[in-house]
């Protein structure tokens, strides 16, 4: 009953919109119209039109630029933004936020593209621009804007780039008292995302919280695999529904991870069959089929030379997009560190 409601909600939101697009044509008023379709993206997306979203936003991006009115082509880039990110297109995201017709934007529009674009560059696993995007945010925060959110972020960058007690220092520095429910959710799943890290499976657990299919599912099962219930994270994994080509190869990996567990690794080989041709714009997730490929390999008897030679080309992209070429910066952390262990002595 409360999807009904909400789906007719959106159904006259959507009938108004149109009622005002309409208006504003007759009265031939551009600036009108797409003022209107940033609004209508905005609420298509929450629809999951994605596509529909897309196209709104781009037309009032193409009017405030031939307007030269900066700030509202700001506003339509971060929609048009996030619809493309929805549709997993984070090269075309980039593409937007890179325009230099932007770069007069105001100090809160110019705050909202760098927020996207740091975003973006961490969902690609480029940790260090990722940071450093976070980190420069941080820095011209006016003192009237909340910095929680920004600093969970830094302390997120943080982690994922191995340094965890820097991560954890972060997050410290956050009052846990003043946090919306949102930031403090969010604080949680990061707090997770370090003991997941750090090999500390039962607090990770705990960070993630109850919820069996929250946007961390396959954490929670690579978790469970770490503390040897390998069946409870392929039922989770199995079970989740995911919400986007990312998610379903992360759910499909960790299922892959807890049938080797449970010494089925045809089965498992299977599973990862299904994301082998991992993207090579995610190098950590690169790296991690990679060595599952070759622990796999291992357990049927059979060569690993191709997953081997996979592994080797995911650790020089992870060196060289995490900035030091000539270290093993990638193994500070230790989940990779152990996946490397155990599967990277035949691929150096």
């Amino acid at each position: 009953a409360q999807v009904d409601g909400l789906l007719e909600r959106y159904d006259d939101a959507e009938r108004e919109f149109t009622r005002a697009l309409s208006r504003g044509r007759d009265e031939g008023s551009a600036r009108l119209v797409a003022q209107v379709e940033i609004a209508r993206s905005d609420m298509l997306q929450r629809m999951h039109r994605n596509s529909d979203a897309e196209a709104d936003a781009r037309a009032a991006l193409v009017f405030f630029k031939s307007a030269h009115a900066t700030k509202e082509a700001a506003q339509a880039a971060v929609v048009l933004t996030r619809a493309l990110r929805n549709q997993e297109k984070d090269t075309e995201a980039m593409a937007v936020l890179s325009d230099p017709d932007l770069a007069g934007a105001g100090p809160i529009e110019r705050q909202q593209l760098e927020e996207s674009a740091a975003s973006i560059l961490y969902e690609q696993q480029n940790y260090p621009a990722a940071l450093a995007r976070y980190e420069g945010i941080v820095r011209k925060l006016p003192p009237n804007i909340d910095p929680s959110p920004y600093l969970i972020s830094v302390a997120m960058s943080q982690a994922a780039l191995g340094d965890l007690t820097a991560a954890r220092a972060t997050l410290d520095r956050l009052q846990a008292a003043n946090l919306t429910p949102v930031n403090r959710s969010t604080m949680s799943a990061v707090r997770g995302q370090i003991d997941l890290y750090s090999l500390n499976f039962s607090r990770a657990l705990a960070e993630f919280g109850a919820d069996p299919y929250s946007a961390h599912t396959a954490e929670r099962g690579l978790a469970l695999i770490g503390l040897g219930r390998g069946n409870q994270a392929l039922a989770l994994c199995d079970g989740a529904k995911a919400s986007g080509k990312q998610e379903t190869a992360r759910n499909e990996f960790c299922s892959a991870r807890a049938l080797l567990a449970l010494r089925k690794p045809r089965d498992a080989a299977a599973r990862l069959a299904k994301i082998e041709a991992a993207d090579s714009a995610h190098p950590e997730f690169a790296f991690r089929v990679a060595a599952l490929g070759v622990g796999i390999d291992r357990a049927l008897g059979q060569p690993s030379l191709a997953h081997e030679q996979l592994l080797a080309a995911a650790v020089s992209r992870l060196r060289e997009q995490w900035g030091e070429p000539d270290s093993a910066t990638f193994l500070a952390r230790p989940d990779i560190a152990s996946e490397w262990k155990s599967a990277g002595a035949g691929a150096r």
